[in-house]
């Protein structure tokens, strides 16, 4: 009889364990653990601070006898509005305790970074106009940096761009604040989004010929491109409008241009044709769908008007402002000006059009610009990115970047035209090291978006 109970208690307790087993695998990947899907976000942290972000070197700087080498760096970073966070709480932003979402917390993390990264120029999007002049301005002024802003148009919106740089690297030459939208009912020139430019010159506190001085220049142009997928023409035109603006600041007296660097959120993918457009100066769009330029979708939606800008704009087919009977392009300095905002010209013009291809003229239908724009940050596999700017419960995607006008003759410093050296940039982790950290913004990461920040020589 105790033998038989031994028994028993023995194959009792072996099914129980086997079943209590059974059981945690079933929790583990069956309807139970389906039903309690926070079961494992309970169980671990939600997010986890980020690694240190490396550099890599692209080049070394090039050293002159004459003086020391020009270099310096710039970050670009969308810093999320606060009011827009508030705006889009339920839909892109849930995933964080609110406590991490608040102003007060968030702002310890944005100025952290832009103070510790050690950047000289900042060029920053989303930035809420009563921020900049609370926060942004006068801390970044502690600091040793100088700022210019420009509100989005328009009377609901409260955040626009914001361009700072170190007084005591750079002289501040011009700036324009450009914007957008136009009153003269163009469909595709109808929001509110804004940029800004800035002609800086590098100081060093050497006595340098004016000439050199000339030299030393260079422009600094930084956008928040419409977000709407599906509005592609409006972020080619709005991008053609800030185009001809750096333009018509890059120029120098001896026809040539001086170096430059666009960067900002676009609002585009990797590979899109808005992107081989900056990159390649040209883009034939005839028979593009709008919904298809920032690569966001291939389903057909509205064509892009031919020719996309109204003449009345005198923004000529290759980015560049024209005036009515002079092939002379005018430019203002607004430096002491208090207000400075980009106005499209009034003038007609009138184009020449000689080739016809079923039935549109072939110039009206190209854009094209006449800067050597490469990206800083280069794209791995050919197809998609592998790295993300930006992470939220909507998606994961690259739409923030640094173009920049290389030196064309590295070889031959000394007789080298204009232009910039990429020396390093800062590495974007990748997605699945996003993914481990979790959507942003968080207790580590206080906005939706990630920094850029790449180092340059300027050549001349």
């Amino acid at each position: 009889m105790l033998l038989w109970k031994a028994k028993r208690l023995f194959t009792c307790t072996v099914r129980g364990v086997m079943l209590g087993k059974r059981s945690r695998e079933d929790m583990a990947s069956g309807p139970y653990f389906k039903r309690n899907s926070n079961w494992e976000r309970q169980s671990r942290p939600l997010h986890r601070a980020p690694p240190v972000r490396p550099w890599v070197v692209t080049s070394p700087a090039i050293i002159h006898d004459h003086h020391k080498p020009d270099v310096f760096s710039i970050a670009t970073f969308n810093v999320l509005a606060q009011d827009l966070l508030e705006d889009h709480l339920g839909s892109l932003y849930n995933h964080c305790p609110r406590q991490f979402l608040e102003w007060e917390y968030r702002k310890l993390g944005l100025m952290s970074l832009l103070t510790s990264c050690s950047a000289d120029v900042l060029c920053l999007q989303e930035v809420q106009e009563d921020h900049y002049k609370d926060m942004f301005l006068p801390q970044l002024q502690q600091h040793g940096f100088n700022g210019i802003y420009q509100k989005r148009t328009g009377g609901r919106f409260t955040d626009g761009c914001a361009l700072f740089y170190r007084h005591s690297l750079f002289d501040l030459v011009d700036y324009k604040q450009v914007q957008y939208f136009n009153h003269d009912n163009c469909k595709v020139l109808n929001r509110h989004n804004v940029g800004l430019i800035a002609k800086l010159r590098m100081r060093d506190g050497a006595v340098c010929s004016s000439d050199v001085n000339s030299k030393r220049q260079f422009c600094v142009a930084t956008t928040h491109l419409l977000f709407n997928p599906k509005a592609g023409d409006i972020k080619l035109a709005q991008l053609s409008v800030l185009l001809a603006e750096l333009h018509r600041m890059c120029s120098a007296p001896d026809g040539s241009l001086y170096a430059s660097v666009l960067c900002g959120d676009f609002n585009c993918l990797p590979h899109c044709p808005l992107l081989r457009f900056i990159t390649t100066g040209r883009l034939e769009y005839e028979g593009l769908c709008a919904a298809e330029i920032a690569g966001y979708s291939r389903k057909k939606n509205r064509k892009i008007p031919v020719p996309l800008l109204p003449p009345y704009l005198s923004i000529s087919q290759d980015c560049r402002f024209v005036v009515a009977n002079s092939t002379q392009e005018t430019t203002t300095s607004n430096i002491d000006s208090d207000q400075k905002t980009s106005t499209l010209h009034q003038e007609n013009t009138k184009e020449s059009v000689v080739d016809l291809t079923n039935g549109v003229p072939q110039e009206l239908a190209t854009m094209s610009h006449g800067f050597n724009f490469e990206s800083a940050y280069v794209v791995l596999d050919g197809v998609h990115s592998s790295s993300a700017t930006t992470y939220h419960c909507a998606a994961m995607e690259m739409v923030d970047y640094i173009f920049f006008t290389p030196s064309r003759d590295l070889a031959n410093p000394p007789n080298s035209s204009s232009g910039l050296r990429l020396l390093a940039r800062c590495v974007l982790p990748s997605n699945r090291t996003l993914r481990e950290l979790g959507p942003m913004p968080n207790e580590f990461l206080t906005s939706d978006h990630l920094h850029l920040h790449a180092q340059f020589q300027l050549l001349y």
